[in-house]
């Protein structure tokens, strides 16, 4: 008996062979599964504390990840709610997946120049992206601290712990710098490598 392989055929099973590598590589096993879902229950539970400190309603970690690349090779930056925790709210983790980062300019300015930002929406300019996003909260205090590491003079940030305060004012800005600066540090560990 003689066996015939064509070339389409020899294509086809290293083309499947391929795919079956990736897919292993790519897929991801219980016990890593396990490790993220630990990792961001300990989030929660940090980020459910500073609510019960601060009297906040919605406290959320965003994170910095890329995007698809442009057609110049730049990579479109964006930003994604990784855990949320809410105190008589509604969670809004899904409307918070792959924002592009051009949506929140004012913010991320001034956090990249102030580190600490503590807003009343109010202030924001009537259609500003980020008035509308206080709308989708129906927050009217925000607060924000970057995640980052400092080496030497070259700062990295990997995202943002948020506080909103829907209903209750917060309290002082000090005692609310204070609070998410520590929570910064203790998230950092959870989501930064």
């Amino acid at each position: 008996m003689k066996i015939i392989i064509t070339l389409n055929a020899v294509y086809t099973i290293i083309k499947d062979v391929v795919k079956w590598l990736f897919a292993r590589k790519k897929g991801i096993n219980g016990k890593s599964l396990l490790g993220i879902l630990k990792k961001e229950k300990v989030a929660r539970e940090k980020l459910s504390n500073a609510l019960a400190e601060l009297g906040g309603n919605r406290a959320y970690v965003y994170l910095f990840h890329n995007g698809p690349n442009y057609y110049t090779g730049e990579s479109y930056k964006k930003v994604s709610c990784k855990v949320e925790e809410t105190r008589n709210e509604f969670p809004a983790t899904e409307f918070k997946q792959q924002l592009p980062i051009s949506l929140f300019p004012a913010i991320l300015k001034e956090m990249l120049e102030d580190n600490f930002i503590f807003r009343d929406y109010a202030k924001f300019d009537k259609y500003s992206p980020e008035k509308i996003f206080s709308r989708i909260h129906k927050a009217h205090h925000w607060a924000a601290y970057p995640i980052r590491t400092k080496i030497f003079s070259s700062t990295r940030y990997y995202g943002i712990v948020c506080i909103d305060w829907t209903k209750d004012m917060p309290p002082s800005k000090k005692k609310v710098e204070r609070t998410l600066i520590e929570l910064s540090a203790d998230i950092k560990p959870l989501f930064v490598k």
